[in-house]
């Protein structure tokens, strides 16, 4: 499945071709009977984000209320996959501490936890349980996209892709400041979603890659590998409090080491969003990344 645009291809064609692919193969990852849960999952999710910022470039050219329909589905089914995606990332999340404190008291103290933690990793939830609902989501979303992208004008098109740029842009920004500002789990968790966005949607539409654009792309891609780790440390520290994993020592411990990291990651993902959201002025940023993607498709 190409994640970019083909060399010659029409950029009205492509993003169809994008959108209707990911949210086929998020089918097939649990159509699968023998996949790895796991696997299944986290691969599914990693479709549908990228299938919510292939929506962000279509809104205009589908409409807000068709947009909003197939999103609404995609979404669904992201949310539904979450708490098995959080067992199967915590143990992971864990072991990242584990490794970061060696040598020390809290390597120690994170044994308990750590055993806590196997001990229910070996009775997992059944993706069967759920599966049903998120299927009929996920077949509803491919009915209504692949009915929905076609007979579109590439002009039209590219209309769209601009505005989803430049509200995506002015998405991002604004939860930059907000999450700087006051780094509350939902202000932290909304920045991840809209970086996604505009990050996905410049790496497909760049056909390759970019000298202009790959400082700005690799610095979002920074800041979502280190939200994506603090959500995971926030994820495994409301765990462990909520069912006393460890006991009431593990817990203070572990809650200690929880608040360093994560207030390291916070700094970094401040530190990295300065270039790309407070270097320059909305307006210009958005224009520069409607140019930059121009060319890129004229090539």
């Amino acid at each position: 499945m190409p994640a970019v645009l083909l060399a010659q291809e029409a950029v009205a064609r492509g993003l169809a071709r994008w959108l209707v692919e990911l949210l086929h193969g998020a089918l097939h990852q649990l159509s699968e009977p023998d996949a790895h849960r796991a696997e299944a999952v986290h691969e599914t999710r990693k479709l549908l984000e990228r299938a919510r910022a292939a929506l962000s470039l279509w809104r205009a050219a589908l409409g807000k209320q068709v947009a909003a329909a197939i999103a609404a589905n995609v979404q669904h089914a992201w949310q539904a996959l979450g708490p098995l995606r959080a067992e199967d990332l915590l143990p992971e999340a864990l072991q990242k501490l584990r490794t970061a404190t060696r040598d020390t008291p809290y390597h120690v103290a994170l044994e308990p936890v750590h055993a806590a933690l196997l001990l229910r990793a070996a009775a997992p939830r059944s993706l069967d349980e759920i599966l049903p609902p998120i299927l009929l989501c996920l077949r509803a979303a491919l009915a209504q996209a692949a009915q929905s992208v076609t007979h579109h004008t590439e002009r039209s098109v590219q209309r769209s892709i601009h505005k989803g740029l430049r509200r995506g842009y002015k998405r991002a920004r604004r939860a930059y400041r907000q999450a700087a500002q006051d780094p509350t789990p939902e202000h932290l968790r909304t920045l991840a979603k809209r970086i996604k966005d505009v990050l996905y949607a410049l790496v497909f539409l760049q056909r390759s890659r970019s000298k202009k654009l790959a400082p700005f792309i690799d610095q979002l891609d920074a800041m979502t590998s280190a939200l994506c780790d603090e959500h995971d440390l926030q994820q495994l520290i409301d765990l462990v409090r909520a069912e006393n994993l460890g006991g009431v020592v593990a817990v203070a411990l572990t809650s200690q080491l929880v608040a360093t990291q994560r207030e390291a990651l916070l700094r970094r993902t401040v530190e990295l969003g300065l270039g790309p959201f407070h270097t320059r002025r909305s307006r210009d940023v958005c224009a520069w990344l409607v140019r930059a993607i121009q060319r890129r498709q004229t090539h």
